[in-house]
């Protein structure tokens, strides 16, 4: 930003996303109302930290520890009436839930940027905003979809989910880089901008060495491969008293000497 004292202001529907406490601007996370009661709201925050106890994290609550939670009922026109005067001077609207909940709720990318022409509408969906898919997606999941899961493990074995929620971090990585050069080119063209950073786009990011060769013709590139019968047996993995070590050096002579 030229200005570096620019507040940057977030507003954001999405659900279990970690918004951080210390962020220099302004995050207002406004959650959904689901089965009867606020997804976020500090009371809730307060009572289930209460019962989970100092060493237990409540995911959804834990990770957005900003404390401007508030909750906003945006199934009602007044409800989306407070959104319309927020949105006046947001910096960016961020969202991960599905294009046609949000255009259901008169929220839409077409929408809100009549209202401020200058914002960034950001949208973090399962498979993209085009396409026709609009089901709920997880990491593992998609893992699964994408190909990720097949080439871990050994051959004949089950496939193998990566785990940490590589796939939504990825997503989060690429929404936050999309955003940000987003807001450096509205201070240049002077109007905002729809992105989107999809679950299903980041994990095919993550497969792309096995897919490339896979799609040029290379079809056991991505397939499980066993350790047993590795191209290079100083890049691999080896079993050694109480624990595993992976070997990682060129198939030269004198690394094997080193041995």
């Amino acid at each position: 930003l030229d200005d570096p004292e620019h507040l940057i202001r977030i507003w954001t529907t999405a659900v279990g996303v970690p918004l951080p406490s210390g962020t220099a601007g302004d995050v207002l996370n406004l959650g959904m109302k689901l089965a009867g009661r606020w997804q976020y709201d500090l009371e809730s925050f307060t009572r289930i930290a209460a019962r989970a106890g100092p060493d237990t994290v409540a995911p959804a609550y834990g990770q957005t520890r900003h404390p401007a939670m508030r909750g906003i009922d945006l199934r009602k026109p007044e409800g989306q009436q407070i959104m319309y005067r927020l949105v006046e001077k947001a910096d960016v609207f961020l969202s991960n839930l599905t294009p046609g909940m949000l255009d259901g709720w008169n929220l839409s990318w077409a929408r809100l940027r009549e209202i401020n022409p200058r914002l960034v509408y950001a949208t973090n969906t399962g498979y993209g905003r085009f396409g026709g898919a609009s089901r709920p997606a997880f990491d593992m999941t998609v893992q699964a979809l994408t190909g990720i899961m097949a080439h871990l493990g050994e051959p004949g074995q089950p496939p193998i989910y990566l785990g940490m929620g590589s796939g939504d971090a990825y997503g989060g990585i690429m929404s936050a880089f999309a955003i940000v050069t987003a807001l450096y080119q509205r201070n240049r063209a002077g109007h905002g901008q729809c992105i989107d950073a999809s679950l299903y786009g980041a994990q095919l990011f993550l497969a792309a060495p096995q897919l490339q060769s896979f799609l040029a013709g290379n079809s056991d590139r991505a397939l499980q491969h066993s350790r047993r019968e590795a191209a290079n047996p100083l890049w691999n993995l080896y079993p050694s008293r109480g624990k595993w070590v992976y070997v990682c050096e060129p198939n030269e002579d004198a690394r094997f000497r080193l041995l």
